[in-house]
């Protein structure tokens, strides 16, 4: 969440110091940095995790380490080449070769972190992304200072990925002893092969969520640009609890292996009422507030996109749910279902944004994210199976919204009041539905024999 913030916090000053245009040549950039960092790992990262948690074999996770480091380096190698010979112009060629930068580092970074994921060593990657986000932020600061602009703050960005690159090779020390990279490319092709339908459905998911900021650069004004990616910052940079909620339990279901397992459904039961009952009332929020948060956050340049942060505010739920489903299809070896729906959402996607974008500017592409996020959760769902999605969290979360949305109209004293009485009658009801449950769930234990918990690792 630190991290995560941090890099928001840094696009808020690019924002208020650029204005709409610089926020668009920044958007552009960071989007094309941020998107091409994870294809270039080719899903190594995701599937190490899973085969780690299985296996532990420290041989694969090093051969895997000199591949990422090639990847990575090609791939910043493609992007400086391909900005030059489409005659960018000189500010966004600057920007797109510190993101060339970020995009070589980001590749070994992330298998050095998919190792402690793997071992479930959660506070070492915490460690790392933390320390990243506080040297980009300063990175960031002190280039919009010197008067660098957005080639200068993408080279803050990557100055803290390359911060978190040393502190993750001395925790890898600790977690896994000296680190050996291995020349091994006999054994590259065959990991590459199983790990396709990962690294597509990485390149189908950026399509999704982050190409619609290419095609506004390329079909409007970068100032809409800078006006959208604005809101897309709030709405990427919300879905992190999610993510890392999800992706924590990513190893232990991979040990599990069966989406038939009785552990598997409990937590995935739980987990997405948890899940919903978070993030709706996230969306009744972000919906009442949109306007003055986006004033507050960017200044009043931003206003103009109040009704594209409402729009995508509906986006939460179902992001925090399709997030978990993701992880729990490829941690049962269901990763081609997957793939197959982030491919159809991905075009159907593309296609959207290419109507919509010449019709509607920054709100055709807020329309057409909403509808593909619809389409995958409506793709996602039926590949479950066994496993279902329990509406008791919608349920829950709705009357929590029904209610704090009640409050945070009625409350005089602005943005802070409305937050913070809206943060009050969350915690409250949440509290009080948690504690009905858990009642509930001791009456009922008192009527069954205990199970004793099965899976590695621990119980959940």
């Amino acid at each position: 969440m630190l991290a995560g913030g941090s890099k928001a916090l840094a696009a808020v000053m690019v924002a208020r110091s650029l204005g709409p245009e610089g926020m668009g040549v920044f958007s552009l950039s960071w989007t094309l940095a941020g998107t091409l960092s994870f294809l270039a790992v080719f899903g190594i990262d995701y599937l190490l995790i899973r085969e780690l948690a299985r296996s532990g074999d420290r041989k694969m996770l090093e051969s895997s380490f000199t591949l990422a480091c090639l990847l990575g380096a090609g791939v910043a190698v493609m992007l400086v080449g391909a900005s030059i010979l489409i005659g960018s112009h000189t500010p966004i060629v600057q920007a797109l070769a510190g993101a060339a930068g970020y995009i070589a580092i980001s590749a070994p970074v992330l298998v050095l972190r998919a190792s402690f994921h793997a071992a479930e060593k959660m506070e070492y990657e915490s460690l790392a992304t933390t320390v990243e986000g506080a040297f980009a932020l300063a990175g960031v600061a002190a280039a919009l200072s010197l008067g660098w602009g957005v080639p200068g703050a993408i080279g803050g960005l990557a100055a803290g990925r390359a911060a978190a690159l040393v502190v993750s090779l001395v925790l890898y020390r600790k977690a896994w002893g000296a680190l050996q990279p291995r020349w091994e490319p006999a054994g590259w092709a065959p990991m590459l092969k199983v790990s396709i339908p990962m690294a597509v459905s990485y390149a189908f998911t950026a399509v999704y969520m982050r190409f619609d900021v290419v095609l506004l650069a390329a079909l409007r004004p970068a100032s809409e640009v800078g006006l959208y990616g604005a809101v897309s910052v709030i709405i990427l940079t919300i879905p992190i609890f999610a993510s890392s909620f999800s992706g924590s339990l990513y190893p232990v279901l991979s040990r599990a292996g069966s989406a038939e397992h009785p552990e598997v459904k409990d937590v995935f039961a739980s987990s997405v009422r948890l899940l919903l009952m978070v993030s709706v009332p996230m969306t009744a929020g972000l919906f009442l507030l949109a306007g003055p948060i986006l004033k507050l956050t960017y200044g009043a340049d931003f206003s103009s996109a109040t009704h594209a942060l409402m729009v995508l505010s509906f986006v939460l739920p179902m992001r925090y749910v399709n997030n978990l489903v993701g992880h729990v299809l490829t941690a049962v070896d269901r990763q081609t279902k997957r793939t197959a729906a982030v491919v159809i959402a991905a075009v159907a996607n593309l296609a959207l944004n290419l109507v919509f974008i010449p019709l509607w500017g920054f709100m055709g592409a807020a329309y057409s994210t909403l509808i593909t996020e619809i389409i995958l959760t409506a793709l996602l769902i039926p590949a479950l199976k066994p496993l279902r999605i329990n509406m008791t969290g919608l349920v829950e979360g709705s009357a929590i919204a029904v209610v704090m949305g009640a409050v945070v109209v009625s409350v005089p004293g602005g943005l802070v009041g409305q937050m913070g009485a809206g943060a009050a009658v969350f915690l409250v009801v949440a509290a009080g539905l948690v504690a009905r449950r858990r009642g509930a769930g001791r009456a009922h234990a008192k009527e069954v024999a205990p199970v004793v918990p099965t899976l590695e690792g621990g119980a959940l």
